[in-house]
């Protein structure tokens, strides 16, 4: 999950990295590029619950095999993105298979912080008191 959380940071940040560049060729304006940004977080946002649902249902490592598939696909694909609206496209893809991410990291949580059974578990101090009848 380590390896997959980098990944997707790495993702995260590209398109901040190569802005300058990408707004030179595609000739997008500052705005545009808001937009494409915000379209990667709003998917991201609404794929946060859906991907939980289905992690839940399916299995971590099953969803996550389909989360990492989803956004290799939109990686790729913004090598084809030529403007304004294939950028958006595909960032909107990108952030909804990302969505995956958190909930994939926050899976393990609840099993781990359970409280153990204190009866089973460990020793009470009043198991050995003998009860009024």
């Amino acid at each position: 999950m380590l390896l997959v959380s980098l990944l997707s940071l790495r993702d995260r940040n590209a398109l901040a990295i190569l802005a300058p560049t990408i707004l030179h060729e595609t000739h997008l304006s500052g705005e545009q590029y808001g937009i494409i940004i915000a379209c990667f977080s709003w998917a991201y946002m609404l794929g946060n619950p859906l991907w939980g649902y289905l992690l839940d249902h399916v299995g971590v490592r099953r969803g996550m095999t389909i989360a990492v598939g989803i956004w290799t696909v939109a990686s790729t694909a913004h090598a084809w993105a030529t403007g304004f609206w294939s950028f958006a496209a595909v960032r909107a893809v990108l952030g909804a298979g990302e969505g995956a991410t958190f909930p994939a990291v926050s899976a393990p949580s609840p099993k781990l912080s359970r409280p153990p059974n204190e009866a089973a578990d460990s020793p009470s101090p009043t198991a050995a008191v003998p009860s009024e009848p």
